[in-house]
């Protein structure tokens, strides 16, 4: 989203098809014909940008009421992100994770895929008896994370932290790289090109999500000379193009 761009021009650019006869006028009329019909859903507000939730502007006008107030509104946001701010929901849905049952079936079918079931049941017996780890596994994402380190090699599992259980997964996944690539993995550290990017990398993230951002622009990343396309090959980033047709742009999330 652009500053100063209104709820119509924003409706236009994302969520209508190039069509001659339809311009933000139409739409417009469109919205204030069909107030209390209208369903806004807003996925991501967390990674909206800051100047864009700024009293005054149009997404924070549409959650206080002062636009299309009969509306629906519909938002999907981390739970820091501070949508109290300009509204009161109606209704708060939380997403609970994975239960232990979802949890051991996982791990199952995991290690059913990768031709390993026989040390499934142990990352399940693990993951029974360790409070960390059973709260962290409930997310989806973590539980794949734990079980690819799991199947490469099980003492990186029982860090007891997250900061090692992180730090142990960039392992496994540079080795995994190297493997592919044909790179020498040194015995001690990461090779001088990966670690010179995940260090530059880094930095961005970190003044990133310091202004509570979780998106980068690939061409501040490219203006910094970062090897992005190393780190997408590691996975540490993935590539996502906004759905704007005005304002088209890359953006890496990590």
């Amino acid at each position: 989203l652009r500053e100063g761009e209104t709820i119509a021009e924003i409706v236009l650019d994302q969520c209508v098809p190039e069509l001659k006869d339809v311009d933000v006028d139409f739409v417009e009329a469109i919205l204030q014909r069909n107030k209390s019909r209208v369903l806004f859903l807003l996925d991501g507000y967390d990674e909206l940008q800051p100047e864009a939730r700024l009293a005054g502007q149009a997404i924070p006008k549409l959650l206080s009421g002062k636009m299309y107030p009969n509306s629906t509104i519909v938002i999907t946001s981390r739970p820091s992100a501070g949508v109290q701010q300009h509204t009161r929901p109606d209704c708060h849905v939380h997403i609970m994770g994975f239960s232990g049952k979802h949890i051991e079936t996982y791990i199952q079918r995991y290690f059913s895929v990768v031709g390993r079931q026989q040390i499934a049941k142990t990352l399940a017996e693990l993951v029974k008896g360790n409070e960390f780890l059973t709260s962290l596994i409930r997310t989806p994402m973590f539980l794949l994370l734990v079980c690819v380190l799991w199947e490469e090699d099980q003492e990186m599992v029982s860090t007891g932290t997250m900061t090692g259980l992180y730090s142990n997964l960039l392992t496994c996944l540079v080795r995994k790289y190297c493997k592919r690539e044909g790179v020498d993995m040194p015995t001690d550290g990461l090779p001088a090109e990966v670690a010179d990017a995940l260090l530059q990398f880094g930095k961005l993230a970190l003044d990133a999500l310091l202004r509570n951002e979780t998106l980068l622009d690939l061409a501040q990343v490219e203006r910094e000379d970062v090897n992005w396309q190393l780190l997408m090959k590691l996975g540490v980033v993935s590539l996502e193009v906004s759905a704007s047709k005005l304002h088209p742009r890359k953006q890496l999330n990590f």
